[in-house]
């Protein structure tokens, strides 16, 4: 339900999809009247849900442009098995009065009532999908609603509730969604449910709540904020469910979505139990139903919140940046805690890719001078070219296993870890979804996977687009894949050496990323690390012809040790920052 709210701002910032994909997961619905006009009566304390203190067009730009490019990114198909079926049943919907982008995109949004759906995303590439065919729920045909979404209200604790889909060419799907234990809140910082309870962004935040004797859910907790004039609940945090929690106060820094200004004064707290079950159906590429209850009470917010032009600012991420003497620059970081567990926080992990690519190995640079004799003019073009020394492939093979050897050195050394070895990794069978390079030497460019693994950390803009998918965080090829191994995370490291024109020097740009597994059903995988690290090669000696000279020789003109060095140091660095800003206090509540 979350994801909502994102969809129509994200889109028109453009990064949306590259930068933040699971939340591309839920639509907006039908809005009734972008032109309605409505009234208030003077409200000092503003509120939600009143009457504006003047008559104004209900219009926002910034919906009308998402609204657009949803419209761009839904197709139509038959085929159920390029598809991600997502089935939501949400048991309790919040007050219309909290003006979220739900409740104005929904044509249906009916308080207090249940909600039923279905949801189809592309399950590689980016959007969403109507089908060409019947959508039932419960027997009865469903409109589309917008983006790919079918649904509506169904009649309140009703029970579990079916989904039917037939496409043309005889594609079936049958999914039931049953209910889920309800959530209710008791008190907030011990005011009871339903008077409104003074909550502060500078204190913790105390929850009780009826937790079911049994019940195994985990819940979200989520506060109303705003960005570029469209209002949302943002996450702050998925707990397990429990009697009461306390809710460190670093935990309104670290939300499900960076940008979002929460609202001071008159707000709402939202909590959402919610279970998750993937499904294999035959026809369909993926499948998952959601199961969720909700409950809400009034708040009055307040405390201190960084923004930037109105726009909230991620001043609690962990990072670690420098530049060496040597002209070197580091640059690791990782997300708030909500998409990047501590890093103290896994005990195995698994190595999943270390690919070592030089390019720019022929160059070609063209000069042009001119000069005059008597009443002739005379232009000299003259073209220069560099080509890298011939390597034997057997010694980038032997360069690339020293290079990886360096680097799983450095990383036991500083995390406190079992790793799983690159060759068992391979073996698993989701580690045949990975997107995948070719092993190619040439004059021009060398590309070199340790053990002939597959690229999981692409580093060019049509790599990255090529991996990116609208499907729901379980059925992600990593995320599937730490679960095959049983691991906390996987690695993967590319090496981008580029060679200087002056020296045959190879650059190098060392790019890592540590992932992690889901935090609930709508963020993953989360990310532990990111880095990287740049800096000068060394420059060619020529005078060596044998083969541990060669590959001594390789190794330094990549300045191979020096690029581990630093990554070691930039681990350590990360460690450091994360030390009181909330990552171990918020990842014990799960």
């Amino acid at each position: 339900m979350s994801r909502l709210k994102l969809f129509t701002i994200i889109m028109t910032l453009g990064a949306f999809l590259i930068l933040e994909p699971s939340y591309a997961q839920l639509p907006f619905g039908k809005k009734k009247d972008d032109t309605e006009e409505k009234e208030d009566a003077d409200d000092e304390e503003g509120g939600f849900g009143g009457k504006f203190k003047s008559k104004m067009k209900n219009f926002n730009p910034m919906k009308s442009i998402g609204k657009l490019a949803g419209n761009l990114l839904t197709s139509t198909t038959d085929d159920l098995s390029t598809l991600s079926m997502q089935v939501i049943y949400m048991q309790n919907l919040y007050p219309s009065e909290a003006e979220t982008i739900e409740t104005e995109y929904f044509g249906f949004w009916e308080p207090g009532m249940d909600m039923t759906g279905v949801m189809f995303l592309k399950k590689e590439g980016i959007g969403m999908s109507k089908i060409d065919g019947s959508v039932k729920i419960d027997g009865v045909d469903t409109e589309h609603v917008a983006n790919g979404f079918y649904g509506g209200i169904v009649e309140k604790n009703s029970g579990s509730h079916s989904v039917d889909i037939q496409t043309v060419t005889g594609g079936v799907a049958k999914l039931t969604a049953e209910p889920i234990e309800p959530i209710e809140i008791v008190t907030i910082n011990g005011v009871p449910k339903g008077e409104v309870a003074e909550v502060s962004m500078d204190e913790d935040l105390v929850l009780e709540l009826n937790h079911p004797q049994g019940g195994t859910s985990d819940f979200y907790v989520a506060i109303l904020g705003k960005v570029m004039g469209i209002r949302g609940f943002n996450e702050i945090g998925y707990f397990k469910s429990t009697d009461k929690i306390v809710i460190p106060k670093e935990a309104f820094k670290h939300t499900a979505t960076t940008g979002y200004k929460f609202e001071e004064g008159n707000n709402f707290l939202l909590v959402q139990r919610t279970t998750e079950k993937i499904v294999n159906l035959p026809d369909v590429g993926a499948a998952q139903v959601i199961s969720g209850a909700m409950d809400w009470s009034p708040i009055s917010l307040a405390g201190d919140q960084k923004t930037f032009l109105g726009i909230g600012v991620d001043e609690y991420n962990a990072k670690y940046q420098t530049k060496t003497k040597d002209d070197f620059k580091v640059d690791a970081n990782k997300p708030n805690a909500f998409w990047g567990p501590p890093l103290s926080h896994p005990k195995k992990l698994a190595m999943a890719s270390f690919v070592v690519r030089a390019t720019q190995l022929k160059q070609s640079k063209t000069s042009v001078s001119s000069r005059t004799s008597g009443n002739v003019k005379t232009t000299t073009t003259t073209t220069t070219t560099k080509t890298f020394p011939k390597v034997p492939d057997a010694y980038w093979d032997q360069l690339v296993n020293e290079f990886y050897a360096k680097f799983e050195a450095a990383l036991l050394a500083e995390m406190n870890i079992e790793l799983v070895p690159i060759e068992e990794t391979m073996q698993a069978s989701q580690y045949q979804n990975l997107f995948a390079i070719e092993d190619t030497v040439s004059e021009e460019i060398v590309v070199k996977p340790y053990k002939d693994c597959k690229l999981l950390l692409p580093t060019t803009f049509s790599e990255m687009w090529s991996t990116r998918t609208s499907t729901f965080p379980n059925d992600k090829p990593e995320v599937k894949l730490m679960k095959e191994l049983d691991v906390d995370g996987i690695i993967s490291v590319t090496v981008d050496c580029a060679m200087a024109w002056d020296d045959f020097s190879l650059s190098p740009r060392m790019s890592f990323r540590i992932d992690g597994p889901t935090n609930g059903w709508k963020v993953g995988p989360t990310t532990y690390a990111n880095g990287l690290i740049t800096g000068p090669g060394q420059g060619i000696d020529e005078t060596n012809t044998d083969a541990k000279g060669i590959v001594d020789q390789l190794n330094k003109i990549m300045n191979v040790d020096r690029v581990v060095e630093l990554f070691q140091e930039s681990m350590a660095g990360l460690k450091a920052d994360e030390q009181g800003k909330g990552y171990e206090k918020i990842w014990a509540l799960k």
